[in-house]
């Protein structure tokens, strides 16, 4: 069994919620920004409280960047305008406007440059690179990644050398440069745990645990399950897509590794998860995984049960060909050739199908 689970890009200065302690700093900013007679310190008040209010209270970020852009614009101010356009880059992203955010990356980009703020033309140049990525303009991402990379090094700006070589692992991982991808994944665990970036090192070990189970390696896959699984704990208010992600990786696993109860815990604890999430992909991703824990344990009641759920979903044909397989085999192991037949005969016409798109 060898499978990749998903693949984030993480978000340089987003958070996941509006927590007690965020609440504190708003108030603080606010009295920041009503005080601050400095045009350049009241822009960067202004970003900070937008990057809180980013994922959570897009109505609030709307009324703070524009009152951002109209101050940066009065005063002429450069690092101003860069900091609403790298509010935007961000922002596009989610949104998934990747042309978008390329325009607005690219005129941060511009902005810091003539101000001179190099760590926040890093951040820029970083959504240029994702946005670029997912664009299918991957060649060009790497080469952007790997020379803003010599920059970061150079000035030891700790957060953006981790978050370039997270995309660089992931990038390295979609090409097969499996070793590759596993240097660069440590490498930015390692930074994002200098800057006691929790939530970094949770996603870095995610796609190393990925990497390890697309290896079938499956003693790294399940000591990294139990490292994420720790830090997981130690994280407070970690958002709950992370959490499913997490934890349906670390299921595969544990499944690999013939840990099945383990792995069937997390899968449950994903699954309840998902429908509160309410992601399709998440959602049937999930349950493939569960089932394979079930076919696994050889419930195949269970198995077969979860199979026809994901077909009942509008899922994509490599989720169709993965449950038709599963069910020929439950149905195989229960000795019902005829419906074991049926559904691999299912999966092959599927198979065929593509092959001849091809």
């Amino acid at each position: 069994m060898k499978k990749v689970i998903f693949f984030l890009f993480l978000v340089l200065f987003t958070c996941n919620c509006i927590y007690a302690q965020d609440e504190k700093r708003i108030n603080r900013i606010l009295k920041k920004i009503e005080k601050e007679q400095n045009d350049s310190l009241r822009c960067e008040h202004m970003f900070d409280l937008c990057v809180i209010y980013l994922s959570k209270d897009i109505a609030k970020y709307k009324h703070y960047v524009q009152i951002l852009k109209t101050d940066a614009q009065k005063k002429n101010k450069n690092n101003g305008l860069g900091l609403y356009s790298l509010l935007n880059a961000s922002y596009l992203i989610a949104l998934g406007d990747f042309k978008g955010s390329v325009v607005y990356s690219n005129r941060a980009s511009i902005l810091f440059t003539k101000n001179n703020n190099k760590q926040k033309y890093l951040d820029a140049t970083y959504y240029n690179v994702i946005a670029n990525y997912y664009l299918g303009n991957v060649t060009s991402a790497e080469k952007k990644a790997e020379n803003a990379l010599v920059i970061a090094k150079k000035y030891k700006f700790y957060d953006q050398i981790a978050a370039l070589q997270y995309f660089i692992g992931c990038s390295y991982a979609r090409k097969n440069q499996l070793d590759k991808a596993l240097q660069a994944q440590n490498t930015a665990a390692f930074y994002y745990g200098k800057i006691k970036n929790n939530l970094g090192v949770i996603n870095c070990y995610n796609e190393l645990i990925t990497l390890y189970i697309y290896n079938e390696n499956w003693d790294k896959a399940s000591e990294y399950s139990d490292l994420i699984l720790q830090l997981a704990d130690k994280t407070e208010n970690l958002d709950i897509q992370t959490k499913s992600l997490l934890f349906t990786t670390v299921a595969s696993a544990y499944n690999g590794a013939k840990l099945y109860t383990k792995g069937l815990n997390y899968a449950l604890k994903a699954n309840k998860i998902n429908y509160e999430i309410g992601n399709l992909e998440i959602i049937v991703n999930n349950l493939n995984v569960l089932t394979e824990i079930y076919t696994s344990l050889n419930e195949t009641d269970l198995a077969i049960k979860y199979c026809k759920k994901i077909i009942e979903y509008p899922v994509s044909d490599k989720y169709k060909v993965e449950a038709y397989n599963l069910l020929a085999k439950n149905y195989q192991i229960r000795e019902n050739y005829k419906s074991a037949l049926y559904y691999q005969t299912k999966s092959v016409d599927i198979v065929n199908t593509l092959n001849k798109i091809r």
